[in-house]
Order: C-alpha cells, then sequence, then structure tokens
C-alpha cells in the first residue's frame, strides 16, 4: 500500500512563493499547469544509483480546493475530527487557529521515506515557508516534525502552532459540558428513525385514494410519542397537513426520507444497507419499525468507528457523481481515489467498470442520466444521516453533505 498523502495546511496563501521554492529543491522538477495558467503539480525524481531505487514525490495545488464552496465545511470537519482526539482539551488555542486555514497543497510520496530523505527537507522547508502545519492520518504536526495533537495521545509538549489571531468563537477554557453537537443517544435514533418513518408513510399518502383516514390513524396517539419530539417544525407541519393540501415539492421529497431512515436502521443493527445504487424498499422499512416498536427487535447501536468508515465510503462515490456532474467524462477512479491530494478516498464500497465506479452494472460515463442522479440523490440522503448519527449537527436537516 502506497504512504498516505501529506497535506499541508497554512493561514498564508502563497503558490507561488511555493511552486519557486519547489522548482530550487526538487531535481528537474516538471511542473504542470491548469488550463487558466495555475500550477497544479509538480513531480520530481531522486537517483539513487543502480543499487537502490529512485525516490519520488508528487507536490500537488487546487485552487477550487481552498477556495472552493465546500472549505468551510472541510475547516469544520477537520475540528470535529481532532475534538475527539485524547487532549483536545488541552489544546484550545488549535481550534482558535483551524478556522483561519486558507491555503493547502498536498505530497505524494513514493516509496515511503527512507534514512535521510531529501524529500523530508523539502516538505518541511514549504511548511516553514507558509508558516503552516502538517496532516497525516491521526496527527497534526509543525515544521520540524514534533506533534501538536495525535490521536495516540503522544503530542510533543514543545510542537508550536503559528502564529495567529484566535478565531472569535475560540474558547479561553475549553468546556466539560456536553456540547448539541454530540452524536444522538440510542434513544433518540430510535425516535428518530420511527418519525421518518411517518414522513415517508405520508409522502406516499398523497396519492392514496383512502390517504386522509391513513393519516389520521397514523397520528393518532402518535403527538404524544417520544419519536414525536424528534420533529423538526416542518416536518411536523407535513404530518399535519392533510392529504390533497401538501406542496408538490414536499410530496416528492417525503418518500426519499427511506434512504436516511434506512441508514439510522442499519445503524441499530436492524437491516443491511442496499447497494449505493439501489433505492430502499420502503415495505422493508416499515416491517423494521414495526417490529422496533412492538419490540420484536433489540437495537444496538453500532460503534464511531463503524459510523465514520461508512461516511468515509459514501463520501467517496457522492464525490465522484458530483465530480461527474460537473465534468462529464470517464476517469481512473481506482487509480486516483487512493492518491487524492486532499486524503485517500476509502473505495471498498464501491463498485468499479473500467476503472470507473459502476452504476447499475455500467461505467459511470455509459450509465443513464436518470441512474446516476438517482444514484446521487441516495447518497445525499444517506450522508446526511450518517452525519447526524456522528454528531455534525444535532438538528438532522442542517447536516452538510458537501464533498
Amino acid at each position: 500500500m502506497p504512504p498516505p498523502p501529506i497535506n499541508i495546511f497554512s493561514q498564508h496563501r502563497k503558490p507561488e512563493e511555493v511552486l519557486q521554492l519547489l522548482r530550487q529543491q526538487i531535481p528537474e522538477a516538471i511542473v504542470e499547469t491548469s488550463e487558466d495558467g495555475v500550477w497544479s503539480c509538480v513531480r520530481g525524481t531522486w537517483k539513487r544509483g543502480w543499487m537502490k531505487g529512485a525516490l519520488h514525490m508528487e507536490v500537488r495545488h487546487d485552487p477550487d480546493y481552498y477556495a472552493g464552496e465546500g472549505w468551510d465545511a472541510q475547516l469544520a470537519g477537520m475540528a470535529g475530527y481532532f475534538r475527539q482526539f485524547p487532549g483536545a482539551s488541552q489544546r484550545p488555542e488549535l481550534f482558535g487557529y483551524l478556522p483561519g486555514l486558507a491555503f493547502a497543497v498536498n505530497f505524494i510520496i513514493d516509496p515511503a521515506f527512507t534514512e535521510n530523505d531529501p524529500r523530508q527537507e523539502v516538505i518541511a522547508s514549504v511548511t516553514r515557508l507558509l508558516d503552516g502545519v502538517i496532516f497525516l492520518p491521526g496527527c497534526l504536526s509543525d515544521a520540524e516534525g514534533r506533534l501538536i495533537i495525535s490521536a495516540d495521545d503522544d503530542a510533543d509538549p514543545e510542537a508550536q502552532l503559528p502564529a495567529h489571531e484566535p478565531a472569535q468563537n475560540e474558547d479561553a477554557e475549553p468546556s466539560d459540558e456536553p456540547s448539541d453537537c454530540n452524536p444522538p443517544t440510542e434513544s433518540r435514533v430510535i425516535s428518530r428513525l420511527t418519525f421518518m418513518g411517518a414522513l415517508v408513510n405520508r409522502g406516499f399518502m398523497e396519492d392514496h385514494p383512502e390517504g386522509e383516514a391513513l393519516r389520521l390513524e397514523m397520528l393518532d396517539g402518535f403527538r404524544d410519542s417520544d419519536a414525536w419530539q424528534e420533529g423538526e417544525e416542518d416536518e411536523i407541519a407535513a404530518l399535519e397537513t392533510p392529504v390533497g393540501e401538501l406542496p408538490e415539492n414536499k410530496s416528492w421529497e417525503l418518500p426519499w426520507l427511506s434512504e436516511g431512515a434506512a441508514v439510522l436502521a442499519w445503524s441499530l443493527g436492524l437491516m443491511e444497507l442496499p447497494a449505493y445504487d439501489e433505492q430502499v424498499e420502503t415495505d422493508d422499512l416499515y416491517k423494521v419499525i414495526g417490529d422496533l416498536e412492538n419490540q420484536r427487535l433489540t437495537p444496538k447501536l453500532r460503534s464511531p468507528e463503524e459510523l465514520e468508515k461508512l461516511s468515509s465510503q459514501m463520501l467517496c462515490i457522492h464525490w465522484r457523481l458530483r465530480q461527474f456532474s460537473i465534468e462529464p467524462k470517464s476517469m481512473d477512479f481506482a487509480e486516483f481515489a487512493p492518491r487524492a491530494w486532499w486524503g485517500a478516498m476509502d473505495l471498498s464500497l464501491a463498485r468499479l467498470s473500467n476503472n470507473d465506479l459502476e452504476i447499475q452494472g455500467a461505467p459511470l460515463i455509459e450509465s443513464s442520466e436518470e441512474d446516476w442522479k438517482c444514484t446521487s440523490g441516495i447518497m445525499e440522503e444517506r450522508r446526511k444521516a450518517i452525519h447526524w448519527l456522528l454528531g455534525q449537527n444535532p438538528v438532522y436537516s442542517e447536516n452538510d453533505t458537501s464533498t
């Protein structure tokens, strides 16, 4: 397996200065530029003689990443990631530093670092130039390689964050009180699943000849249940709206919630998720909810690690679909995903055809517009659910699904 990508983040945008430094430090550097003339990749090779293999490095730069619409979500996700680490409460200044990040470059090395590896000095030099930090899965370090924060709780007390103005919402003292964005409890997940089942059912009632009678029957006693407390204002309004009066867009949206509800049922160990390009059978979902309400099932919430894994797997698929919607052409996704410059993507949930994402048995480029757009909608709803389960936002509908 190739070494993971190495990312440098900084509050200072200096793309041309970085390129100049790379030209100086990488032997026979090969520079690639985008259509608008901005450098996108620098490649270099260090030859070590016939007894040893050459050392390779790619440095990738994409302004659409750090200046795009999803950047704030990226930074929020990074902060949430580090808040889970042991010792996070001892580094309050880190969470005032992260919101100010405004630039990124990515390093791909092959093979892994060796003793006295010249590529390490290139990375350190770029980090010093940018007055930035180095991100690897599980840790964040300064330009000298000292760990600022680590999932293994082995941070170096000598590690230094770059000088910065604290974010306005930086806490002087980290609170030990649970935040509103803590992951929901098992009982809340059960309640939310039940409420979403009612919403899905309400969407289908609009075309049912006995829909109003069914709606009133469903609501009888439901308003007094724990599940009712999980409803958002507009969701409750949809349930309270008589059949025939629901706005067309709402009656179309509600059945799509079955995809998120299925993720909640999966998280409780109550059903398996259909493939990423297959919609949920609502009858199966209703049966799970009914058996749960009648205590014929024993739910057990999956571990955060399992939830995180599914989230990563779905992000990979959703990213490819959104990228295809912008640039509808084939790509070698099998080669790209593990080496994506912002970090390796998890392909383990995806099926591949001709090295690209497979949709309904065909490579993405050959799939129908209806099929790939439907798959994108499935990922949208399922990712919203997994983010709610991970505690991104306590309000279900406000969980971010940017890629």
